[in-house]
């Protein structure tokens, strides 16, 4: 085992920490990561020290993980660690040159988020039991999601001070402690009091988490696993064939608006995404979107001339055009996958 090198990997975690500003959650995801690297030196590299290993070291590193099976997705975010690793050491002049910067990311092609339109939303939420306190609960969490587009870990970090119903906003502390103002609706609004109404102010709050807005029947705030559950349960209660998480509702959320005509920074700043080029995936979505709007409405469409035949002789009964969603694999932020294993314990946990 390589000490100098587990100690450059705890002053690279201090220093994404300090320097970088990094959540607790994404410098356990980057540290992670490298630890992969730190195995591969001890079991490959004959415990090289990090600064002596070569570019086409590196390289055959990430092919390593590749036939591990890793996907492609999953080692880019590794040889993004590692880059940011050996700037560390650039920083601490530990080396003078990197040997990360050259080496190619692995094609990953166009990745597409599930979404939900909302007809389907509409069907979750009415697969929600409300005869039960956690009804009305599980009712304000699936609204919320939907109509201001969080995070995991923002809703359920979410506290009782950040609601601003008179306005109409919420204050969302995201990535890096930072905070948004995000516009909330009147129904989610309304479904949060009756929470509050019905459940919250009925409950013996733990002490320690009074200030949370989401609890569970102990008091206590709820974790990602008790949210992924509840979200599971619905799901699946409402018949809706799709790999459906928490953060589909969020991903829903900003399709909507682009389909809708939002302008996207205005989307960007909602989602809190530091790039607009994060947010330009659901331009991606709205495509196919457009695609069929030009085919119906564009005057040299065949699909049009359809549709005025139709309307000109109508038949007894017109089935509305159905638009499928893209369906491509779910993508999340690697934050809200953190600490799943630690959290699992809480699925025995009553909601």
């Amino acid at each position: 085992m390589n000490q100098h090198n587990i100690n450059i990997v705890k002053g690279f975690a201090e220093y994404i920490t300090l320097e970088r500003s990094m959540s607790a959650n994404s410098v356990e995801a980057y540290t992670r990561d490298v630890d992969k690297l730190l195995f591969y030196t001890e079991s490959v590299l004959k415990d090289r020290d990090f600064e002596e290993i070569t570019t086409d070291e590196l390289a055959a590193f990430i092919e390593w993980i590749a036939r591990l099976g890793m996907k492609p997705r999953s080692q880019a975010r590794i040889l993004s660690a590692v880059k940011q690793l050996y700037r560390y050491l650039l920083f601490e002049d530990i080396i003078e040159d990197t040997p990360a910067d050259t080496i190619q990311c692995p094609k990953m092609g166009m990745m597409l988020p599930n979404v939900l339109s909302v007809e389907e939303i509409d069907s979750i939420e009415a697969a929600i039991d409300l005869s039960s306190n956690e009804g009305e609960r599980n009712r304000a969490i699936i609204e919320t999601l939907y109509s201001c587009g969080l995070r995991v870990s923002e809703l359920i970090n979410l506290k009782t001070t950040d609601l601003n119903s008179e306005e109409g906003f919420i204050k969302v502390t995201g990535k890096g402690n930072k905070t948004r103002l995000v516009p909330i609706s009147h129904t989610a609004l309304e479904y949060i009091n009756y929470y509050v109404e019905k459940m919250r102010n009925h409950i013996a709050v733990n002490h320690e988490n009074k200030d949370y807005l989401f609890l569970n029947r102990r008091g206590r705030k709820l974790t990602r696993v008790m949210i992924f559950t509840i979200v599971k349960q619905l799901v699946e209660a409402a018949g809706i064939d799709k790999n459906v998480s928490p953060h589909t509702f969020r991903h829903s959320f900003a399709t909507h608006l682009v389909e809708g005509g939002a302008d996207l920074r205005a989307v960007q700043e909602m989602l809190g995404h530091e790039s607009i080029q994060t947010t330009e995936i659901y331009t991606h979505l709205d495509s196919s979107y457009l695609r069929d709007e030009i085919l119906t409405f564009h005057p040299r469409s065949d699909k049009r001339q359809q549709i005025l035949d139709v309307t000109e002789n109508p038949p007894d009964d017109i089935i509305e055009p159905n638009y499928d969603v893209i369906n491509a694999e779910e993508f999340d932020d690697v934050e809200e996958l953190m600490k799943m294993k630690e959290e699992m314990e809480a699925k025995n946990h009553q909601l």
